[in-house]
């Protein structure tokens, strides 16, 4: 069974230490990092994948539009070997854009790779392997796709930018939709002391927002959606007497074991009334089972003030 999703965010208090020991590097940051010291781990999505079938997944690191390797034409693909001990560099590929998939063709004992091109003709390119390295650039569109052709970028979503308006306080939230790495803000407008925006790391991608007064108090909510590709994640936040904002916080799932049982995520959240409602798919017992049962599981929640914030707090629970 997959853990326990935590649906909020929390705020971080950060400490000084003295004499810290630096992070170290995770693998594939470290080989980009050899490469160009400059590279930042927000500056790439990565996949794996076992390009030359020895039974280890090689990975595969597709700049993002933080870095300075993204331009007009396309980003730069970084692709190394696992050899088990370290990554070494395959070469990389410039003009690159998402979606990049893995061909089922083998060239000099290397899997090709077929990535999206711009430009005035537009379409999909073999990028191949000669024996030492990836070919340095894109090229033109030379191929199409094959059935058992693999996914390993998917095509980048639009930035998230909407606002939503209650009861006089309005609610910017913006995001570059970043399939990782991402980051969410949030511009309060119309608070009587506090209307700084609020920016922070998030896990998926934006999809909707709502706004709502669950405890009709005047003083709105809103409620923002992310999508990680197996669920929703909430992130919240209440008006305090349209003054300021501060976050509202949810329970974790397992704190009433029965609403826990047969879950595996696949969360969505709808205000419904004066009530957030979350609901999920219920499994079985029996992890080797894969198949939902074909019910669905409905919480129910009511806003209430907390010693730090707001909480919502389970009032009903229901099977559909």
């Amino acid at each position: 069974m997959r853990p326990f999703r935590q649906i909020f965010l929390i705020s971080t208090v950060l400490c000084a230490v003295s004499h810290a020991a630096s992070p170290v590097p995770s693998p594939v940051q470290g080989a980009l990092q050899k490469i160009d010291a400059a590279i930042k781990p927000d500056q790439y999505e990565t996949a794996r994948t076992d390009l030359d079938n020895d039974g280890r997944d090689d990975v595969l690191a597709l700049m993002n539009a933080k870095s300075s390797y993204t331009g007009t034409g396309g980003s730069t693909l970084f692709i190394f070997k696992n050899t088990g001990k370290i990554l070494t560099s395959l070469g990389s590929v410039k003009v690159v854009n998402a979606p990049v998939y893995l061909s089922s063709n083998v060239t000099n004992g290397s899997r090709d790779l077929i990535a999206t091109v711009r430009g005035t003709a537009p379409g999909l390119t073999t990028l191949t392997f000669d024996g030492k390295n990836y070919q340095p650039g894109a090229g033109e569109a030379n191929t199409t796709l094959k059935a058992d052709d693999k996914l390993l970028f998917a095509e980048p979503l639009p930035p998230f930018d909407q606002t939503a308006i209650l009861h006089g306080i309005s609610f910017k939230v913006s995001s570059p939709n970043l399939r990782s790495a991402n980051t969410v803000t949030l511009t309060p407008g119309g608070l009587e002391i506090d209307n700084k925006p609020i920016t922070i790391d998030l896990i998926g991608t934006i999809t909707r927002i709502e706004t709502a007064d669950l405890d009709e108090d005047g003083s709105p909510e809103i409620y923002i959606y992310a999508h990680d590709g197996e669920g929703t994640n909430l992130i919240a936040y209440s008006t305090n007497k349209k003054k300021s904002l501060s976050q509202i916080f949810l329970p974790d799932l397992n704190e009433v074991e029965k609403n826990s049982n047969g879950y595996r995520g696949h969360d969505e959240f709808a205000v419904v009334e004066n009530s957030l409602a979350r609901r999920f798919p219920i499994f079985p017992e029996d992890p080797g089972d894969s198949k939902p049962t074909g019910k669905m599981r409905q919480l129910e929640y009511k806003l209430h003030p907390g010693e730090a914030g707001w909480l919502l707090k389970l009032e009903k629970t229901s099977e559909l």
